[in-house]
């Protein structure tokens, strides 16, 4: 596995590689006819041509036109190429390591609602990676990116919570957010969790907690109802 693989694939099991489910060109669109779009300058375009760059979707894999592809449609103001561009930045491929600049561009993507640079950005807010720490606002990105589904913002949440070290220990939230996971990710770990916060929480506790991890479940559902609107 070469190193572009190894990186795509760490990105995916920490849940930040999510934005690439949201690039897919039209049934049917030849590469020739996306790159005659991205070249017009349509913005869509350029951010998808940017992802087939970057994994080597019908062309060659090159990160360097990845990062290209994606900086002109993150200009453009494309969420999805800025998330794009923040992850080549924050990993130094394709372009010179920049954390700041990553932090920019997730930045951005964030105020657009995009999930993905919620959940990206919080986690270099609670890390302190390239930029000051700053959990609090770390914690706010990955709630605000739980309540649109992501996964992998639920699943932090509920370690958080549980383990106590950055923010106040609770129970009740922990075993509220490890719940959905466990429900979405079908992992006996994240169940195993799940059970060991309940174990914690009186009979009283344990309704709370589930009432708590079913009223999150609704948000998630309505905001995912209402972006499809």
């Amino acid at each position: 596995m070469n190193k572009h693989c190894s990186i795509l694939l760490l990105l995916v099991l920490t849940g930040v590689f999510a934005f690439t489910s949201m690039h897919a060109r039209a049934a049917g669109e030849p590469i020739a006819d996306t790159i005659k779009k991205a070249e017009s300058g349509d913005a869509a375009a350029q951010s998808e041509l940017g992802f087939c760059y970057q994994v080597g979707r019908d062309v060659p894999e090159d990160i360097a036109k990845a990062a290209r592809w994606y900086e002109k449609a993150a200009l453009q103001g494309d969420a999805q190429a800025q998330v794009g561009i923040g992850l080549l930045y924050y990993n130094g491929d394709g372009v010179a390591q920049d954390y700041i600049k990553a932090a920019i561009w997730y930045e951005k993507a964030a105020m657009q609602g995009n999930a993905t640079a919620r959940h990206a950005l919080g986690a270099m807010c609670v890390k302190g990676a390239g930029i000051p720490k700053d959990i609090k606002k770390g914690v706010e990105l990955y709630e605000k990116a739980a309540l649109q589904g992501h996964s992998h913002s639920i699943y932090i949440l509920g370690l958080m919570y549980s383990k106590g070290d950055e923010i106040p220990m609770d129970n009740k939230k922990a075993y509220a957010y490890l719940k959905i996971a466990a429900a979405s990710n079908k992992s006996k770990t994240t169940a195993d969790l799940r059970d060991a916060e309940a174990a914690k929480l009186s009979k009283d506790e344990l309704g709370e907690a589930m009432k708590m991890s079913e009223k999150i479940s609704r948000e998630i559902e309505a905001n995912k109802k209402s972006k499809k609107k």
